[in-house]
């Protein structure tokens, strides 16, 4: 089994002081990887967050931070992964701030990375999320890319269909590279016909949902949006990580108090000194 660690999670857990865990890149949630890759064999306010002695400087241009990263490092036997081109690959290399790289992006993009990290003997995992066409790109990608070798990331599995035909087959970790030409896979027609929108400003969300970070101080941010509290984190409003935080989703149950919240919600970000819900 190998596992990997994220940069943001380590540091977490030395901030917390406890040990260092296996995890995947995210701000929010873990999860180990197997060495299984697809591979050709295969009161209340927006500005308000959480009280000042809670708020610590948030993490900014954490890729860039080429001697922390290079800590980090030093300081775990985990290998540890980063995002291709944060910081510049030959900085990444030069200074070995990871052992994995992860890659995504348009076809030459892919291409012109994953030969830059065979050449430096770099191997990665290759990060192109959608739906079944996506990953069966992907496919292609990893049958002709030597370094493709850890545990591609495609979420194809997470949507409704995967708009070709035949779906992608995976056992013990490996899918089969199609042989036809051109993606090697029929277009499921009809399945795009019936899931076919018309394009959409934002991403909708669901219509009753109500969120809540919970600090140790006892202050509460309170959302309805997963990109509310993503903005808060990513623009440094919020820290990355504090002792003690938790996150949980409050159901509703039926009262108006809920409501009334979550209707506010939905306008801005609620911070409250005290805990609503």
């Amino acid at each position: 089994m190998t596992t990997t660690i994220s940069r943001r999670r380590l540091l977490r857990r030395a901030i917390a002081g406890s040990s260092v865990a296996a995890v995947a890149p995210g701000l929010a949630g873990s999860s180990s990887f197997a060495r299984a890759s697809v591979s050709p064999s295969v009161p209340c306010s927006t500005s308000g967050s959480a009280p000042s002695d809670v708020i610590a400087p948030a993490i900014r241009n954490l890729n860039l931070n080429v001697a922390g990263n290079r800590s980090l490092r030093g300081h775990t036997r985990v290998p540890i992964a980063m995002h291709y081109g944060l910081p510049p690959v030959m900085t990444a290399l030069k200074e070995e701030v990871c052992e994995v790289f992860v890659i995504g992006g348009g076809a030459s993009a892919v291409l012109q990375a994953g030969a830059v990290a065979a050449m430096a003997n770099k191997p990665f995992w290759l990060q192109l999320v959608g739906t079944g066409i996506t990953a069966t790109f992907a496919l292609h990608f990893a049958a002709v890319l030597s370094h493709a070798t850890w545990p591609a990331v495609n979420c194809h599995q997470l949507y409704v269909h995967p708009l070709i035909k035949p779906s992608i087959t995976v056992a013990n970790g490996t899918a089969a590279i199609p042989e036809r030409p051109g993606l090697g896979v029929d277009l499921d027609e009809d399945a795009m016909a019936k899931y076919r929108i018309e394009p959409q400003a934002r991403q909708p969300d669901p219509p009753e949902t109500l969120m809540a970070v919970y600090w140790p101080t006892g202050g509460v941010n309170y959302y309805a949006f997963k990109t509310q509290y993503w903005d808060d984190f990513r623009s440094g409003r919020l820290p990355i990580f504090v002792k003690g935080v938790r996150f949980e989703a409050i159901e509703n149950n039926g009262s108006r108090e809920w409501k009334d919240l979550q209707d506010r919600t939905r306008k801005e970000t609620v911070f409250s000194k005290h805990r609503i819900l």
